[in-house]
């Protein structure tokens, strides 16, 4: 259920250092929020940039719809092309049903490309 006004995503650093950079993910990745949502995410990596796996820790993800997955396709774009790992951590049934339906869970979370 979405609630109005949709809540407005954040992408905290929980932990960064070394190679791996954790996010926590609150709040709605939908058409309203997943742009700031995604340039939230690329900042934190542009502020830590010997990532090369980064963990988004989805438990407190409310809704994510069809931009929010185009949000994550975009991201999974940037970390391949940087050569980081994306991870989504304690997904939630909605989203592992998404990625499911989509058959973009493999795709979003496998090994990435050399970096460009």
């Amino acid at each position: 259920m979405t609630t109005y006004p949709p809540a407005a995503p954040s992408a905290e650093v929980t932990a960064g250092g070394g190679e791996r950079l954790h996010v926590r993910v609150r709040g709605d990745v939908d058409y309203d929020t997943a742009d700031g949502f995604l340039q939230g995410v690329l900042h934190h990596l542009a502020e830590h940039p010997g990532t090369r796996h980064l963990h988004l820790d989805c438990r407190e993800l409310g809704v994510c719809d069809s931009t929010g997955l185009s949000c994550l396709l975009m991201l999974h774009r940037h970390t391949q092309a940087a050569g980081i790992l994306l991870h989504l951590d304690n997904r939630q049934p909605p989203l592992d049903r998404l990625l499911t339906v989509t058959d973009t869970l493999v795709h979003l979370t496998g090994p990435p490309g050399p970096p460009a």
